[in-house]
Protein backbone atom coordinates (compact mmCIF):
# COMPACT_ATOMS: atom_id res chain seq x y z
CA UNK A 1 0.00 0.00 0.00
CA UNK A 2 2.69 2.35 0.81
CA UNK A 3 4.16 1.75 -2.44
CA UNK A 4 1.05 2.91 -4.72
CA UNK A 5 1.24 5.70 -2.11
CA UNK A 6 4.41 7.17 -3.06
CA UNK A 7 3.51 6.62 -6.91
CA UNK A 8 1.05 8.72 -6.29
CA UNK A 9 2.90 11.79 -4.45
CA UNK A 10 5.40 11.31 -7.00
CA UNK A 11 3.24 12.08 -10.24
CA UNK A 12 0.55 14.65 -8.77
CA UNK A 13 4.64 17.12 -7.77
CA UNK A 14 3.47 19.74 -10.23
CA UNK A 15 6.46 22.56 -11.64
CA UNK A 16 5.53 25.38 -13.47
CA UNK A 17 7.99 27.04 -15.43
CA UNK A 18 7.50 30.05 -17.59
CA UNK A 19 8.19 29.98 -21.39
CA UNK A 20 8.17 33.33 -23.47
CA UNK A 21 6.82 32.79 -27.07
CA UNK A 22 6.72 35.59 -29.94
CA UNK A 23 3.11 36.18 -30.87
CA UNK A 24 3.27 33.98 -34.19
CA UNK A 25 4.92 30.95 -32.40
CA UNK A 26 2.49 31.31 -29.97
CA UNK A 27 -0.38 31.18 -32.44
CA UNK A 28 1.20 28.35 -34.20
CA UNK A 29 1.63 25.75 -31.36
CA UNK A 30 -2.38 26.69 -30.53
CA UNK A 31 -2.71 25.68 -34.58
CA UNK A 32 -0.90 22.36 -33.84
CA UNK A 33 -2.52 21.58 -30.24
CA UNK A 34 -6.17 21.93 -32.42
CA UNK A 35 -5.08 19.90 -34.79
CA UNK A 36 -3.64 16.90 -32.92
CA UNK A 37 -7.20 17.46 -30.98
CA UNK A 38 -5.39 18.25 -27.56
CA UNK A 39 -5.26 20.46 -24.79
CA UNK A 40 -2.17 23.32 -25.28
CA UNK A 41 -0.61 21.63 -21.66
CA UNK A 42 -0.98 18.17 -22.83
CA UNK A 43 0.27 19.05 -26.78
CA UNK A 44 3.20 21.16 -25.08
CA UNK A 45 4.35 18.66 -22.91
CA UNK A 46 4.29 15.71 -25.16
CA UNK A 47 6.37 18.49 -27.59
CA UNK A 48 8.89 18.93 -25.45
CA UNK A 49 9.04 15.39 -23.91
CA UNK A 50 9.76 13.86 -27.52
CA UNK A 51 11.63 15.97 -29.42
CA UNK A 52 15.07 15.90 -29.88
CA UNK A 53 17.32 19.17 -29.56
CA UNK A 54 19.87 19.33 -32.50
CA UNK A 55 23.16 20.88 -32.26
CA UNK A 56 24.88 22.79 -35.17
CA UNK A 57 28.56 22.24 -35.03
CA UNK A 58 31.01 23.58 -37.86
CA UNK A 59 35.26 25.28 -37.98
CA UNK A 60 34.59 28.88 -37.86
CA UNK A 61 38.73 29.24 -38.07
CA UNK A 62 38.89 29.98 -41.64
CA UNK A 63 35.82 31.89 -41.66
CA UNK A 64 36.74 34.61 -39.13
CA UNK A 65 40.05 34.81 -40.34
CA UNK A 66 38.21 36.20 -43.42
CA UNK A 67 35.87 38.35 -41.58
CA UNK A 68 39.57 40.12 -39.66
CA UNK A 69 40.83 40.88 -43.29
CA UNK A 70 38.05 42.40 -45.01
CA UNK A 71 36.58 44.21 -41.35
CA UNK A 72 40.69 45.58 -41.43
CA UNK A 73 40.24 47.12 -44.74
CA UNK A 74 36.60 48.54 -44.36
CA UNK A 75 38.04 50.10 -41.11
CA UNK A 76 40.95 51.61 -43.04
CA UNK A 77 38.79 53.04 -45.64
CA UNK A 78 36.77 54.41 -42.69
CA UNK A 79 39.58 56.46 -41.41
CA UNK A 80 40.35 58.02 -44.45
CA UNK A 81 37.43 58.91 -44.74
CA UNK A 82 36.79 60.59 -41.28
CA UNK A 83 40.24 61.97 -41.61
CA UNK A 84 39.85 64.31 -44.75
CA UNK A 85 35.90 63.88 -45.16
CA UNK A 86 36.47 62.33 -49.09
CA UNK A 87 36.12 59.07 -50.71
CA UNK A 88 37.26 57.59 -53.84
CA UNK A 89 35.02 55.77 -56.05
CA UNK A 90 37.96 53.21 -56.44
CA UNK A 91 37.55 52.87 -52.22
CA UNK A 92 33.69 52.36 -53.13
CA UNK A 93 33.91 49.78 -55.47
CA UNK A 94 36.83 47.76 -53.36
CA UNK A 95 33.86 47.83 -50.56
CA UNK A 96 31.22 46.56 -52.52
CA UNK A 97 33.82 44.04 -53.76
CA UNK A 98 34.70 42.92 -50.13
CA UNK A 99 31.20 43.47 -48.79
CA UNK A 100 30.11 40.60 -52.02
CA UNK A 101 33.02 38.73 -50.68
CA UNK A 102 31.97 38.37 -46.90
CA UNK A 103 28.47 37.53 -48.02
CA UNK A 104 29.94 34.62 -50.05
CA UNK A 105 31.84 33.45 -47.20
CA UNK A 106 28.90 33.40 -45.22
CA UNK A 107 26.64 31.84 -47.67
CA UNK A 108 29.22 28.93 -47.93
CA UNK A 109 29.94 28.54 -44.20
CA UNK A 110 26.21 28.50 -43.67
CA UNK A 111 25.98 25.57 -46.26
CA UNK A 112 28.29 23.35 -44.43
CA UNK A 113 26.36 23.27 -41.52
CA UNK A 114 25.31 20.05 -40.27
CA UNK A 115 22.74 19.19 -38.08
CA UNK A 116 23.87 16.72 -35.50
CA UNK A 117 21.82 15.00 -32.50
CA UNK A 118 22.94 15.89 -29.52
CA UNK A 119 23.99 13.08 -27.03
CA UNK A 120 22.09 12.54 -24.11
Amino acid sequence: MKRRNKNIKEKSKKVRKVVRFYGTEWEQIIRLAKEHCTKLGTYLRYAALNTQPYCYAFELGDLLDEMRMISKFVNTVAKKFNETGIISASDVRLLEEKVSELSSILIEAVRRIKPKKMKD
